[in-house]
């Protein structure tokens, strides 16, 4: 048998899970705008259509963030891949700057 919250617990609890929502989707927006941030800053090393190609796809990634809620199966899925995803946008920028540096060092 449950007992019944008292509706002031309940709504003590609501505001408490939809501010950990609402700091957890701050924190990945941040992330976004921090690989857009890095790929602008590299723009010399990395160039400029791979930088486009970095920033679309946080473009993207926004999108389907403002799309699909957080509470929704999608958003679910969408929010806990995003990490990941940004991981790789920062591998990629970090891994092209060192490769095309490699490059103009044995090119010179």
């Amino acid at each position: 048998m449950s007992i019944p919250l008292h509706p002031r617990m309940r709504a003590r609890l609501e505001r408490t899970a939809l501010q950990r929502t609402l700091a957890a989707e701050n924190g990945l927006l941040e992330a976004i705008a921090a690989v857009e941030a890095l790929a602008r800053d590299m723009t010399p090393e990395i160039g400029a259509g791979m930088t486009e190609a970095v920033l679309d796809t946080c473009r993207v990634l926004r999108r389907s963030m403002e799309t699909h809620a957080p509470t929704s199966p999608s958003g679910a899925v969408i929010r806990r891949f995003l990490p990941t995803r940004l991981a790789e946008l920062r591998l990629v920028c970090t891994d092209t700057a060192m490769m095309l540096s490699d490059r103009v060092l044995i090119d010179a």
